[in-house]
Formats: structure tokens, C-alpha cells, sequence
């Protein structure tokens, strides 16, 4: 069964290129290359991994605080496992 390993805002894919190097499936996804993360399908199988590396402006939009809201009140990404 392929079990790869998402990297979604890869960039230049340096953080997945360990996994690449192990042996691992890497599905790179990234703006960059025309692809939008939020729009990614449903993948036919289950994945071993996910690694996420969104750009730091996410944080300057607020996005960062709009995922702990979702998480509930009191939630910080400090305090979460």
C-alpha cells in the first residue's frame, strides 16, 4: 500500500528531502508550483505523514489565532500538543 508523505507549502522541499532520501513517497504541494493546499483532494489511501511549513504571513493575517479559536476557548498552539 503507497503511504506518502504530504509536504504541503514545500517551498524548495528541503524539509521532505529526508524522508526522499530515506526512501520515503513525497507529494509535494505548494503555491508555487500552481497548487493550492486548501483545494488538495482526498487521497484514495492514508498517508504516513504530513508536514506543513506555511509561509510567515499566515501569521501577520491573524491565521495562527483563527486556528486556536477553532480549538476552543483558552486554546494556544503553545499549550496544545
Amino acid at each position: 500500500m503507497v503511504m506518502p508523505i504530504l509536504d504541503l507549502c514545500s517551498g524548495s522541499g528541503e524539509w521532505s528531502r529526508p524522508y526522499r532520501e530515506a526512501g520515503y513517497d513525497v507529494i509535494q504541494v505548494d503555491v508555487k508550483d500552481g497548487q493550492d493546499v486548501r483545494l488538495l483532494e482526498v487521497l484514495p489511501y492514508p498517508v504516513r505523514g504530513i508536514l506543513a511549513a506555511p509561509p510567515r504571513e499566515a501569521e501577520k493575517q491573524g491565521l495562527h489565532s483563527r486556528y486556536a479559536a477553532l480549538r476552543g476557548p483558552g486554546s494556544t498552539a503553545e499549550r496544545d500538543p
